[in-house]
């Protein structure tokens, strides 16, 4: 990935067709310069649903593609196999390469032309659910563009799985969806680096990833760091930007995620005894306050009978 200063090459493709929705949602493209493969996992977009990706596309980019789109309320993510891509998300533009996975969030104004290599291979997931922005708040991707080099092998494993899901779907399609979305986040989990003055406790994050399952006291991890209270709140809220206990109750509530879709025989007292709460009742008030759903209404989700596919050429989700 390289930061783009020159606007113009955005500029001078103002010539795409025009699509407007009753959503507000508009998306401007060039449909003749793409070649598109899509595969339709999930149409509609059900608000029981957790986790899961909506449709995957595969895209071979050819020299003067351009899209562009506003007011969307989707989250995509763009894997670069081959080739480049030139991107603008609001003010901010970059120029992607093999490697690179691009983010692009709700509503953010995004722009992509094929780049100085005259074509892009890449491949597009667009990804909701009712748990999708805690996920990626969870996940550490809220405020991240651009990642770059993630396991590529397994990126690509977890990719064909999805596109097998399309292939032979069945009853438990939604669920085994969900799980491979969430092992797609869990590829791009990097944990905060550290530098400087704050060196002294730099272990504070990752013995709360170790330990989350136990009682943790802030007094005893400042001690373990060698410092006071204060000022392991201070300098680890400087280092992190948020306190160890909220950064704890994250690494809690992303394992009990993980737990409620991935392990569904276990009871909401199990899981909340797996990630540290002695209470069930303060397990389901915390995740109920951070996701917006209590955990026994998600575990009582059930997928619906079958689902009646769209025409995939009407859907403009994604590049």
């Amino acid at each position: 990935m390289k930061p783009l200063q020159n606007r113009r090459i955005f500029e001078e493709h103002r010539l795409a067709l025009q699509q407007k929705f009753a959503d507000g949602m508009e998306v401007y493209f060039r449909r003749d310069f793409r070649i598109v493969k899509s595969y339709p996992l999930l149409f509609e977009r059900r608000a029981r649903e957790p986790l899961y990706t909506m449709i995957l596309y595969e895209h071979h980019c050819l020299k003067d593609m351009h899209y562009r789109r506003r007011n969307a309320a989707f989250f995509s993510m763009e894997v670069i196999w081959d080739g480049s891509l030139s991107v603008r998300l609001d003010d901010r533009m970059y120029l992607l390469e093999p490697g690179d996975c691009l983010l692009i969030h709700p509503y953010v104004d995004a722009e992509l032309l094929t780049g100085p290599a005259g074509f892009c291979v890449k491949t597009s997931l667009v990804i909701d659910g009712v748990l999708r922005d805690a996920a990626i708040a969870a996940f550490g991707l809220e405020k991240r563009d651009v990642l770059t080099r993630p396991d590529w092998n397994e990126l690509r494993v977890l990719i064909q799985s999805l596109k097998d899901l399309c292939a032979e779907p069945g009853k438990n399609q939604d669920e085994k969806n969900g799980q491979l979305t969430y092992r797609l986040f869990q590829l791009f989990l990097h944990p905060a680096e550290t530098t400087g003055a704050f060196q002294r406790i730099s272990g504070a994050a990752e013995y709360l990833e170790k330990h989350f399952a136990e009682p943790v006291s802030m007094t005893a991890l400042a001690e373990m760091c060698g410092c006071s209270r204060m000022h392991l709140i201070r300098c680890f809220k400087q280092m992190h930007g948020i306190s160890p206990y909220r950064m704890l109750t994250e690494i809690r509530m992303r394992e009990a995620v993980r737990l409620l879709l991935m392990e569904r025989s276990l009871s909401v007292k199990e899981v909340a005894e797996r990630v540290g709460y002695a209470r069930p009742l303060n397990f389901s008030a915390e995740f109920r306050k951070r996701f917006g759903v209590s955990p026994r209404a998600y575990r009582s989700l059930s997928p619906e009978d079958e689902i009646k596919c769209a025409d995939p050429a009407e859907n403009f989700l994604c590049p």
